[in-house]
């Protein structure tokens, strides 16, 4: 008999936003932007079908770069609760640390770019990433 390999995504939810506007920065001027991006997940187990994975994004103040100056600062929490058989096990260690990630980005774009346009400044849009090659390159 084979095993049911389809992850279902049960439930997310907005867990946190901090969000602080720099009252320094002059939108009107052509300023030098600089901020610091990231991205971490936290893989919580319920049970042997299911899953919780908490992502937290952050664009932080660059505080080694003077020159440059961020306009905001925020930090968005997303969890998800995920069902998949069998999740612990090895075969699904990149569905479950990648793919998931990947599902939620979406959403964590979407909240930051909402909350930064709500704050009546130039809505900040987050890039399109491959997130399987941005937290490979954060674990190294």
């Amino acid at each position: 008999m084979e095993q049911d390999t389809t992850m279902r995504l049960l439930r997310y939810n907005i867990e946190n936003i901090i969000f602080n506007l720099n009252t320094e920065f002059n939108f009107g001027e052509n300023s030098n932007v600089g901020f610091l991006q990231n991205i971490s997940r936290l893989i919580e187990k319920i049970d042997d079908k299911t899953f919780k994975v908490a992502v937290k994004y952050e664009i932080l103040e660059d505080s080694n770069n003077q020159e440059c100056k961020s306009p905001f600062t925020i930090s968005v929490i997303v969890a998800a609760v995920f069902e998949l058989n069998n999740w612990e096990s090895k075969e699904f260690d990149e569905i479950v640390k990648i793919n998931t990630v990947a599902i939620l980005y979406p959403f964590i774009r979407s909240i930051v770019a909402n909350i930064t346009s709500n704050a009546n400044i130039p809505a900040f849009v987050m890039p399109v990433v491959n997130v399987a090659a941005l937290l490979q390159e954060k674990e190294r």
